[in-house]
């Protein structure tokens, strides 16, 4: 059998490359994200088609002409993710992602393999799901016999919660599995991509969460799956890892990118890039950031690599977005291509040209959609980046009323000098920076930072360095803190939902000290009918949480809503969180008349998750029929509960779990005008 291993040829000009033409591959309102290289010059294509609101799983091939020779679509659905495709000279495994309908308004997903001839011919499609446990693909490589080796995470139900592990199976040319082996989910193990390497072993990325801190994993397995050892990588500030992220094979070792999420919603995407040797040994890990929330894919470009992806959500029209880094960290250029209308870039067609080739999609006009397309990007010779060295000034801690100073390097990326012609910064910080100052190629200018906190709190901000530069604004983030505590509620809202008058429901609320010192709670006052196990004060270390419990005991059949006030040493206090609940009573007077709901309500289920009952009410305005259905994971009716004309009301009803398994189910109530579903997790 003789695989394809995809290499990707790039010219070596560094410069901003610009538009050299668009080729739109047909009419079709889609695009194409990944294209996998074949002996006759010609491409496999994967990638999305739509219509309406429908989506598809689109596989296609394209000869050496760019004409697209057949072409495949599997599975409209609402919302898909295809991953990474795998290509021998027999077949095309497409692994995934699907939706799979409850009923019109609600949804749930579901894992899917599947398989191709090279002439389109569909070969088979499992989901290899089963009724119980969470399944996801993302990534798959060739078998010697002709089968593949499928890689992805199982989240099974282990007391209250999901254990998350990898899951690797071994299937047949046909879709039958051979095996199936799971590693790690001590406590959160996803499988990310996986290669078959000479000598009959594969080596499998992973995501590994150990004592909540992040790493990349790298395991080493034989062809039965069976562990040949293991590398953990510890990542920077616990980055979590999402998609898209790529393994690349170089002369010495590997290349592995990916994108990761700090939470922030400044359209910025930060890229990480970790090298290391056949061995596992690590030469380096970079984090880059970009000015864009939408990078898609990447590719290895000599030592360096490219991104490609399109400019932010929220703009009128997206432009392609293309960009090189360097093995130091830094972006040769980062920038959107401006194009007419609106144009978004998803990969790369592997060449051996100068020109860039992005495969994406292209709207030919402001009233289209998009159709599949190549951007070919030329050489361009730009101005230089002005890049910072480090990146992020952090300061840490600082006593109040000191001053610390770290080094700031300025250097450029390109051979045309940069001119610094002024500069911003916080009240609290200083540069040692006179302008206007010169940078030549090849030179580094080193100031002084300085950091003055003048409050007991975190200080965050941003130095603005203003130059003729490519990136004329150079945004430096700056961060510190002096000694201080921090109150950190871990809800805003404490809901306790319905509860019959004479009964109580417990509740937690944890406070976390997010802050440097330990954290002062004053005696908390009551607030009646939620009544706390213990009202303080508190004392709570830095870095540490006190959990508060309460318990609801209403007195009347009303609605409750009371403010807990936290006042506590935080600058920033106090904090206030809201209580809520509902009083049921359980007897009516016969000479009292009970309001009668004005609408159709479904209260939240309790308990929920649960182990053996659980109740759910909802209010009846009007005497109709009422049905309550069970239905799993994948959509299939487990057992009805209720079916049956309903006096108007409100009403509790009780599902009984004890003949059922553990894991996810949802609850359809519908009356003859509508419905509402309410998802349950049984755990025994």
């Amino acid at each position: 059998m003789k695989f394809i291993i995809i290499l990707f040829f790039v010219g070596s000009a560094l410069a901003q490359p610009v538009l050299d033409s668009i080729y739109v591959i047909d009419s079709t309102s889609a695009y194409f994200s990944q294209a996998v290289p074949l002996d006759d010059g010609g491409y496999i294509l994967s990638g999305a088609q739509f219509e309406g609101r429908n989506s598809f799983w689109r596989v296609a091939r394209m000869n050496a002409q760019r004409e697209i020779t057949w072409s495949r679509i599997f599975l409209s659905n609402p919302f898909f993710t295809m991953n990474e495709i795998t290509v021998t000279d027999d077949a095309i495994l497409v692994p995934g992602e699907i939706t799979v309908p409850i009923d019109s308004n609600t949804s749930t997903s579901a894992s899917m393999a599947v398989a191709y001839s090279l002439d389109g011919d569909s070969l088979w499609a499992n989901p290899f799901e089963d009724s119980l446990n969470y399944v996801k693909f993302s990534s798959a490589c060739a078998a010697p016999d002709g089968g593949f080796y499928i890689l992805g995470v199982i989240g099974i139900i282990e007391g209250t919660r999901f254990n998350h592990q990898i899951r690797l199976l071994r299937v047949t040319s046909t879709g039958e599995v051979v095996w199936d082996r799971r590693y790690g989910g001590i406590d959160y193990d996803a499988g990310g991509t996986i290669v078959r390497l000479a000598g009959d072993s594969l080596l499998v990325t992973a995501l590994a969460v150990r004592n909540n801190v992040y790493n990349v994993e790298f395991m080493w397995t034989n062809l039965d799956g069976d562990s040949l050892g293991a590398t953990l990588f510890p990542l920077d500030d616990s980055a979590y890892i999402y998609y898209p992220h790529h393994l690349y094979r170089r002369s010495d070792g590997w290349d592995f990118l990916w994108l990761v999420d700090y939470g922030s919603n400044d359209n910025t995407d930060s890229t990480f890039w970790l090298r290391t040797d056949f061995s596992g040994e690590v030469q380096f890990q970079r984090m880059l950031s970009a000015p864009t929330n939408s990078m898609q894919n990447f590719a290895p470009a000599n030592d360096d690599f490219l991104t490609t992806g399109y400019s932010p959500f929220g703009t009128q029209n997206r432009n392609v977005v293309s960009g090189r880094a360097n093995v130091a960290g830094y972006w040769y250029y980062n920038d959107p291509v401006d194009l007419p209308f609106s144009q978004e870039g998803y990969g790369f067609v592997p060449n051996d040209d100068e020109i860039i080739e992005v495969i994406g999609r292209s709207a030919t006009s402001d009233s289209t959609g998009g159709n599949p397309c190549i951007f070919y990007l030329g050489g361009g010779g730009f101005s230089s980046y002005l890049y910072p060295i480090p990146a992020l000034l952090e300061f840490g801690v600082v006593e109040l009323d000191s001053a610390a100073t770290r080094e700031l390097g300025l250097s450029i990326t390109w051979d045309s000098s940069v001119t610094i012609t002024d500069f911003a910064v916080p009240d609290w910080a200083a540069l040692s920076l006179d302008v206007p100052v010169t940078i030549q190629a090849g030179e580094t200018l080193h100031c002084q930072a300085v950091f003055r906190p003048n409050a007991l709190t975190q200080f965050t901000d941003t130095i603005h360095i203003f130059s003729d530069a490519r990136n004329q604004d150079l945004g430096i983030p700056i961060h510190g803190a002096a000694p201080y505590p921090e109150c950190r509620p871990s809800l805003a809202t404490v809901n306790f939902f319905w509860t019959f008058v004479g009964d109580s429901v417990r509740r937690p609320l944890s406070i976390r000290n997010t802050g440097t010192v330990p954290l002062h709670i004053d005696p908390i006052a009551e607030p009646v009918p939620f009544f706390l196990d213990s009202t303080g004060p508190f004392v709570v270390p830095a870095d540490s949480y006190a959990v508060l419990w309460f318990e609801f005991w209403p007195d009347s059949g009303i609605d409750y809503e009371r403010l807990m006030i936290l006042n506590s040493d935080d600058p920033g206090g106090p904090d206030t969180v809201r209580l809520l609940g509902r009083g049921i009573a359980q007897e009516v007077d016969a000479n009292d008349r009970p309001e009668l709901p004005t609408e159709f309500a479904v209260y939240p289920a309790y308990p929920n998750p649960f182990n053996a009952t659980v109740s759910i009410r909802f209010d009846l305005p009007v005497t109709e029929t009422v049905e309550l259905v069970l239905f799993d994971l994948q959509g299939r009716r487990v057992k009805s509960v209720l079916s049956e004309v309903l006096n108007a009301g409100s009403r509790v009803v009780h599902i009984d779990g004890e003949s059922l398994a553990s894991g996810i189910y949802f609850a359809r109530i519908s009356t003859e005008a509508e419905h509402v579903v309410q998802k349950l997790l049984l755990v025994r």
